[in-house]
């Protein structure tokens, strides 16, 4: 009894991990199509974070497996190897949604308004999908005989998608000068011969399993690499603090705050539209200070324009036009000066393609920006495993939390010379703004729901996401 439990539960692990890994490549595949051969990371780095994914998906695929062996299998009558078979599908296809998905968001910004909205479309499609397809193959196997299926092919399709993963990140970098035709032909000459080899070793179980703890200890050993590096090289060591080129006493202004807010509309602020009054604090602030007019934005969109109001170049000359590009390291930032010239630099905000990954974060000595992750794992940021991630392990700070940092931080450093930028999201979408916020007049205002995104928006206008007056390019700018 003992060993067919081990044995079943041995065959069950071994599923998981085959799909953990085949969606682990695709989502490192997402990877090197959103990034860019330009943003190529260390194969150190691109192994490692390969191998996390793997872990994360396998401890969700085995997490799942018991909760649906209990509840189906023992407590319903189900048969163990159908409702494996229906877990593993629905995770495949899921995976594979989503990181169509993410490679789609990242590509183009058409699909962000409906990015919640396909989520759970990709969720309920895989679903059902998956339930369709358990039937059909119970209704079959009914029938006729038995379906058994060998990790053999399956073994073969997951190291065939991790050798392509691996294959386009090194296009990417090493061989990016190389003829497309003769990379690509020498990789499938060897991908040809590595399937012949595993198909020759899969014809006997005992070469199978042999095989499958390779291809498992080579997905996991970037895993334990950091263990034992440190034993080998030594302590690192210690980081040293910028050289500071003026001394912080010599500023004659002491503290130098930049608020941002994304996808604010001018007309949204009483300053600038007579007929609003829902700004006060800002209206007031602007009639101390001087109040640009005719100030207008770099782009129409978060990433290039805020990269110019950090480096006071155009779009086309810092080049950061595409969610997947980096800023370029040769291109200095307001940060970069201000540090140089003895302020001390920090950065809090809200906004995911504002993360640190964007280099947007360079000059800043502090960097606290959201959502960020309460567990700190390594991936791909892209597909299943990052989402996981953002629903059980993300932080997001309501607009009041963040302003409480920002203004106990400007206290922790009320004695030093300071460059502080704070930068809000909440006008972005989804439009769900908080209760006490919300239009007061039903008569003049349409509550329209797509999706997850609630919007308030004129009755004249209806309820399309892009019937909506279109934003002004013109920012407002204030001392």
């Amino acid at each position: 009894m003992a060993t067919q439990a081990f044995s079943a539960m041995r065959r069950s692990l071994t599923w998981c991990f085959l799909v953990s890994a085949g969606i682990a490549s695709l989502e490192a595949l997402g990877y090197c199509l959103t990034q860019g051969a330009e943003n190529a990371l260390p194969l150190a780095e691109f192994a490692q974070r390969f191998s996390n994914t793997c872990l994360i998906l396998l401890v969700a695929t085995t997490a799942t497996w018991i909760v649906i062996w209990f509840f189906v299998v023992w407590l319903g009558g189900v048969r163990p190897g159908l409702a494996l078979f229906f877990m593993l599908s629905f995770f495949a296809l899921l995976g594979f949604l989503v990181s169509l998905l993410d490679v789609g968001l990242a590509l183009t910004a058409k699909l962000a308004p409906y990015q919640s909205l396909l989520m759970m479309d990709s969720f309920f499609f895989s679903l059902i999908a998956a339930v369709l397809a358990s039937l059909i193959v119970g209704k079959v196997s009914r029938r006729a005989r038995p379906m058994g299926l060998t990790p053999r092919a399956f073994t073969m399709l997951a190291v065939l998608l991790a050798a392509t993963a691996f294959a386009i990140w090194r296009r990417g970098g090493r061989f990016s000068q190389a003829p497309v035709i003769i990379f690509w032909g020498v990789f499938a000459v060897a991908a040809v011969a590595v399937m012949v080899v595993l198909w020759w070793l899969g014809r006997k179980p005992i070469r199978l399993g042999v095989t499958l703890a390779a291809f498992s200890a080579a997905v996991f050993a970037p895993l334990f690499v950091p263990l034992f590096v440190p034993l080998a090289l030594g302590p690192a060591p210690v980081p040293q603090p910028p050289a500071k080129t003026a001394s912080a006493l010599s500023h004659p202004i002491k503290h130098v705050i930049l608020i941002t807010v994304d996808t604010l509309r001018r007309d949204a602020l009483g300053c600038y539209n007579p007929n609003t009054t829902g700004s006060p604090r800002i209206d007031e602030f602007a009639g101390d200070c001087a109040l640009f007019m005719n100030a207008f934005s770099s782009a129409p969109w978060t990433y290039p324009s805020i990269a110019s109001i950090l480096t006071g170049l155009a779009p086309r000359v810092h080049q950061l036009i595409d969610g997947r590009l980096k800023l370029p390291e040769n291109v200095p930032t307001m940060a970069e000066y201000m540090e140089g010239a003895g302020y001390r630099t920090a950065g809090l905000g809200y906004n995911s393609i504002l993360l640190p990954r964007s280099r947007l974060d360079r000059g800043f000595e502090q960097y606290d920006w959201f959502p960020s992750y309460a567990l700190t794992v390594k991936n791909f940021d892209v597909g299943l495993t990052h989402e996981l991630l953002n629903l059980t392990f993300v932080r997001r700070p309501s607009t009041a939390q963040l302003t409480d940092q920002a203004i106990q931080w400007s206290k922790d450093n009320a004695q030093q010379d300071y460059f502080f930028w704070i930068h809000y999201f909440d006008p972005h979408t989804p439009y769900a703004p908080p209760a006490e916020f919300l239009p007061t007049d039903p008569k003049g205002y349409a509550r329209c729901t797509t999706g997850k995104f609630v919007m308030w928006t004129p009755r004249s206008a209806g309820c399309s996401i892009h019937s909506r007056p279109s934003a002004s390019m013109t920012t407002p700018s204030s001392c």
